[in-house]
Protein backbone atom coordinates (compact mmCIF):
# COMPACT_ATOMS: atom_id res chain seq x y z
CA UNK A 1 0.00 0.00 0.00
CA UNK A 2 2.64 2.48 1.02
CA UNK A 3 4.80 2.00 -1.84
CA UNK A 4 1.64 2.30 -4.57
CA UNK A 5 -0.11 4.62 -2.94
CA UNK A 6 0.09 8.07 -3.59
CA UNK A 7 2.56 7.37 -6.05
CA UNK A 8 2.95 4.07 -7.70
CA UNK A 9 3.43 4.99 -11.01
CA UNK A 10 3.99 0.78 -11.52
CA UNK A 11 0.26 0.62 -11.42
CA UNK A 12 -0.78 3.78 -12.94
CA UNK A 13 -1.31 5.58 -9.86
CA UNK A 14 -0.13 9.47 -9.55
CA UNK A 15 -1.57 11.31 -6.68
CA UNK A 16 0.68 14.14 -6.48
CA UNK A 17 -0.31 15.05 -10.08
CA UNK A 18 -3.71 14.06 -9.50
CA UNK A 19 -3.50 11.33 -12.06
CA UNK A 20 -4.88 7.69 -12.59
CA UNK A 21 -5.06 5.45 -15.51
CA UNK A 22 -6.30 2.29 -15.56
CA UNK A 23 -5.98 -0.86 -17.71
CA UNK A 24 -9.25 -2.36 -18.76
CA UNK A 25 -10.76 -5.39 -20.46
CA UNK A 26 -13.06 -3.68 -23.63
CA UNK A 27 -16.51 -4.53 -21.70
CA UNK A 28 -15.29 -6.07 -18.62
CA UNK A 29 -15.80 -3.66 -15.28
CA UNK A 30 -12.61 -1.58 -13.97
CA UNK A 31 -10.65 -4.58 -12.21
CA UNK A 32 -9.85 -4.37 -8.27
CA UNK A 33 -6.53 -4.31 -7.22
CA UNK A 34 -5.71 -5.21 -3.29
CA UNK A 35 -3.16 -2.88 -1.40
CA UNK A 36 -2.01 -4.40 1.86
CA UNK A 37 0.33 -2.07 4.33
CA UNK A 38 3.74 -2.86 5.48
CA UNK A 39 2.32 -3.18 8.81
CA UNK A 40 -0.63 -5.93 7.92
CA UNK A 41 2.33 -7.50 6.01
CA UNK A 42 4.67 -7.98 9.11
CA UNK A 43 1.45 -8.72 11.39
CA UNK A 44 0.91 -11.71 9.25
CA UNK A 45 4.34 -12.96 9.03
CA UNK A 46 3.59 -12.78 12.93
CA UNK A 47 0.64 -14.65 13.08
CA UNK A 48 2.00 -17.48 10.75
CA UNK A 49 5.22 -17.62 12.63
CA UNK A 50 3.10 -18.28 16.12
CA UNK A 51 1.36 -21.27 14.70
CA UNK A 52 2.24 -24.82 14.40
CA UNK A 53 3.33 -25.85 10.96
CA UNK A 54 0.56 -28.77 10.92
CA UNK A 55 -1.85 -25.81 11.74
CA UNK A 56 -0.57 -23.70 8.67
CA UNK A 57 -2.51 -23.87 4.86
CA UNK A 58 -0.42 -24.50 1.95
CA UNK A 59 -1.02 -20.61 1.02
CA UNK A 60 -1.84 -17.49 2.29
CA UNK A 61 -3.46 -14.78 0.51
CA UNK A 62 -4.08 -11.04 1.91
CA UNK A 63 -5.36 -8.18 0.64
CA UNK A 64 -5.65 -5.24 2.92
CA UNK A 65 -8.12 -2.99 1.35
CA UNK A 66 -9.32 -3.54 -2.68
CA UNK A 67 -10.44 -0.44 -4.81
CA UNK A 68 -10.51 -0.04 -8.32
CA UNK A 69 -8.29 2.71 -9.61
CA UNK A 70 -11.03 4.82 -10.64
CA UNK A 71 -12.61 4.58 -6.74
CA UNK A 72 -9.16 5.72 -5.81
CA UNK A 73 -8.97 8.86 -7.84
CA UNK A 74 -12.22 9.75 -6.57
CA UNK A 75 -11.75 9.39 -3.34
CA UNK A 76 -8.62 11.10 -3.55
CA UNK A 77 -10.36 13.65 -5.22
CA UNK A 78 -13.27 14.16 -2.57
CA UNK A 79 -10.54 14.63 0.05
CA UNK A 80 -8.47 17.17 -1.89
CA UNK A 81 -11.57 19.08 -3.38
CA UNK A 82 -10.09 18.98 -6.56
CA UNK A 83 -10.40 16.97 -10.08
CA UNK A 84 -8.26 13.79 -10.21
CA UNK A 85 -7.88 13.08 -13.67
CA UNK A 86 -9.52 9.36 -13.40
CA UNK A 87 -8.37 7.91 -17.38
CA UNK A 88 -8.57 3.76 -18.77
CA UNK A 89 -6.89 2.43 -21.73
CA UNK A 90 -8.28 -0.52 -23.52
CA UNK A 91 -6.54 -3.58 -22.22
CA UNK A 92 -6.03 -5.76 -25.49
CA UNK A 93 -3.88 -2.27 -26.88
CA UNK A 94 -2.13 -1.93 -23.73
CA UNK A 95 -1.36 -6.07 -23.74
CA UNK A 96 0.00 -5.41 -27.41
CA UNK A 97 2.51 -2.46 -26.71
CA UNK A 98 4.07 -4.47 -23.18
CA UNK A 99 4.56 -7.49 -24.50
CA UNK A 100 5.89 -6.57 -28.24
CA UNK A 101 6.91 -3.17 -27.61
CA UNK A 102 10.90 -2.13 -27.14
CA UNK A 103 12.55 -1.01 -24.22
CA UNK A 104 10.72 -3.51 -21.77
CA UNK A 105 9.55 -1.75 -18.69
CA UNK A 106 8.51 -3.90 -15.39
CA UNK A 107 6.24 -1.21 -14.53
CA UNK A 108 4.08 -1.85 -17.46
CA UNK A 109 3.64 -4.88 -16.76
CA UNK A 110 1.86 -4.50 -13.34
CA UNK A 111 -0.31 -2.62 -15.27
CA UNK A 112 -1.14 -5.54 -17.09
CA UNK A 113 -1.88 -7.47 -14.37
CA UNK A 114 -3.18 -5.07 -12.47
CA UNK A 115 -5.71 -4.96 -15.96
CA UNK A 116 -6.07 -8.71 -15.96
CA UNK A 117 -7.75 -8.51 -12.48
CA UNK A 118 -4.33 -10.64 -10.93
CA UNK A 119 -3.55 -8.33 -8.29
CA UNK A 120 -6.97 -8.40 -6.43
CA UNK A 121 -6.48 -11.08 -3.65
CA UNK A 122 -10.05 -10.29 -1.92
CA UNK A 123 -12.53 -12.80 -3.06
CA UNK A 124 -11.08 -15.96 -4.19
CA UNK A 125 -8.93 -17.50 -1.34
CA UNK A 126 -8.76 -14.50 1.18
CA UNK A 127 -6.79 -15.33 4.32
CA UNK A 128 -7.23 -11.99 6.25
CA UNK A 129 -9.79 -13.55 9.25
CA UNK A 130 -7.46 -16.38 9.48
CA UNK A 131 -4.22 -14.54 9.23
CA UNK A 132 -5.55 -11.92 11.91
CA UNK A 133 -8.03 -14.03 13.69
CA UNK A 134 -9.01 -10.77 15.69
CA UNK A 135 -5.55 -9.71 16.43
CA UNK A 136 -5.29 -6.01 14.73
CA UNK A 137 -7.67 -3.81 12.54
CA UNK A 138 -6.32 -3.88 8.57
CA UNK A 139 -5.15 -0.72 7.56
CA UNK A 140 -7.22 0.83 4.96
CA UNK A 141 -6.73 3.37 2.18
CA UNK A 142 -8.70 5.65 3.75
CA UNK A 143 -6.32 5.39 6.77
CA UNK A 144 -3.68 5.63 4.98
CA UNK A 145 -4.56 8.77 2.77
CA UNK A 146 -5.68 10.44 6.55
CA UNK A 147 -2.38 9.76 7.84
CA UNK A 148 -3.81 7.52 10.88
Amino acid sequence: MEHAIPSGRHLGIDLPSRSVTAVVPAGMPEPRVSFTSVRDVAMTIASVASRRPSDLPDAIRIAGDTWTLRQLGEYYESLIGAQVHVTTQDYSAFSQSVLHGSPQNIARHYQLAAGAGLLDYSTNFNDNEWANAGMWQWRSIQHLLAGI
